[in-house]
């Protein structure tokens, strides 16, 4: 049986297989190649300020997910309300959008155009079938009045293609807005089963998500697991029934040997590091998965922020930020007293030219554009998520999966997590891909990873619905 586990990358999944690996009385070590874990899920503190890297709620249908997470982070967790606003032709609307106030917000005329556009597109949705790509799978749904000022220019903006270039694969588990006719049907008679991406509460830790991954990073410590931040692997190779691997711990060449490896980065990566005899890579990656990276611009500000919204939507293509972010809407511990503080969110894959001075005066304007004039601020500085989504095209999706199950042929070898798996999910879900590796590897037998109406009476539910069923 595998006793002593490698886990490359220490985000929350791979955080949580080495606390599941301590649990079962294995040897856990974990590399991560940053100076600190948690990776997407991480928070980052300055001056009292806390920065969130990306709009993360805790929210799971898995109860053992949720038992886990609360064993771990304990009465950090808070329960919180999400609200979220879209900025839409000049004014603010509530995300997901409501009939009602679509109504109150863009009057008549606007939607009536909404309303007309969505008949037009009536022949699509009665047709029905597979949509081959993103616009295809949003046009029937909203008509064209409201995906070209909702959807179009922020997906575009968003991956850095045109809807159209993009696969529809993710868009019934990511997109949090229901159809026009959704709207009409949630007038009449609002749905007991709210789709889960726009679930209004949700589950919070009083600093920050990355309290989180911290819980857990201190937890796997505490149970004789082993964190090396600022380390790479540098190979992999099977020797005598066991993986050997060539890591660099803290700039320190190091030849160790485990009975089985748990990969949470992605499968291109995995795929060049795994050798053969010869010292070749012994699964050829062919081409890259892409991954579109996000640029956080973090200001703290002397004052407070008078907008009661968690975040707001900004589909503009004209502005560089795909969204703003309060932080102290979330937790108020995340900013000194009196002081308030904004996160501007920004897809980026390569350097434009522009300074953090030229950033900070395009973050002010479009604050202004919402109303909010809060003067220069006192705190800024930027963090950068270089791998945040999966982007589905080009056949990435197919290509993805094709090459794990190539690469899971190898003996003890197992990818888990948005990146291992190429796999655009929430990150309740990648605890429970990070802690099934563990017990697959382990020989134990695996937890559920889904549910089904027949388990539950509501398949996703909000954080508050799963905690009334604990008690």
């Amino acid at each position: 049986m595998a006793r002593r586990l490698l886990i490359i990358g220490g985000g929350i999944c791979g955080l949580a297989a080495a606390h599941e690996a301590t649990r079962l009385g294995a040897q856990a070590i974990v590399v991560e190649r940053d100076a600190d874990v948690g990776g997407l899920l991480s928070t980052d503190r300055r001056e009292g300020f806390s920065f969130d890297r990306g709009g993360h709620r805790f929210i799971t249908s898995l109860p053992w997910v949720l038992e886990r997470v609360s064993e771990v982070v304990g009465d950090r967790l808070h329960l919180r309300t999400r609200r979220s606003l879209v900025f839409f032709d000049g004014t603010t609307v509530e995300y997901p959008l409501r009939f009602g106030d679509l109504i109150k917000r863009l009057g008549p005329t606007q939607n009536l155009r909404a309303v007309l556009s969505y008949a037009a597109a009536a022949p699509a949705r009665w047709r029905g079938g597979n949509a081959s790509n993103l616009e295809q799978w949003l046009l029937p749904r909203f008509g064209r009045y409201l995906y070209e000022r909702v959807f179009e220019g922020y997906s575009e903006k968003l991956w850095g293609h045109h809807p159209s270039q993009m696969s529809a694969e993710w868009a019934p588990q990511r997109i949090s807005i229901p159809s026009l006719g959704g709207y009409l049907r949630e007038l009449i008679a609002p749905s007991r089963r709210p789709a889960r991406t726009y679930a209004r509460e949700y589950l919070y830790p009083e600093r920050g998500i990355g309290e989180i991954p911290e819980r857990f990073a201190d937890a796997v410590l505490a149970g004789g697991g082993t964190l090396h931040t600022d380390s790479v692997v540098r190979s992999l190779k099977r020797m005598d029934g066991r993986w050997q691997g060539d890591l660099v711990i803290e700039g320190q060449s190091t030849l160790e040997a485990f009975d089985a490896v748990i990969a949470t980065v992605s499968p291109t990566v995995v795929a060049s590091l795994v050798r053969g005899e010869s010292g070749n890579p012994a699964v050829p990656s062919g081409a890259g998965l892409p991954n579109r990276g996000l640029r956080f611009l973090n200001l703290g500000f002397a004052t407070p922020v008078p907008l009661d919204a968690t975040w707001i939507y900004q589909p503009d293509p004209k502005c560089r930020f795909t969204r703003i972010q309060i932080p102290a809407s979330r937790s108020a511990a995340m900013v000194p007293a009196g002081k308030g503080s904004i996160q501007l969110e920004e897809p980026f894959d390569r350097d434009d030219g522009s300074t953090l001075d030229d950033r900070v005066a395009e973050a002010t304007a479009t604050l202004r554009a919402l109303g909010l004039d809060l003067g220069a601020p006192t705190l800024r500085f930027e963090t950068f998520a270089p791998d945040a989504y999966p982007i589905y095209r080009d056949g990435s999706r197919q290509r993805a999966r094709a090459l794990i199950e190539e690469l899971q042929q190898q003996p003890n070898l197992h990818l888990a997590g948005r990146q291992g798996r190429f796999d655009y999910i929430f990150f309740d879900r990648a605890i429970a891909q990070g802690v099934n590796a563990v017990r697959s590897v382990l020989g134990e037998p695996s937890y559920p990873e889904t549910t089904t109406s027949a388990e539950r009476p509501v398949p996703l539910v909000e954080a508050q619905s799963v905690i009334g069923r604990q008690q």
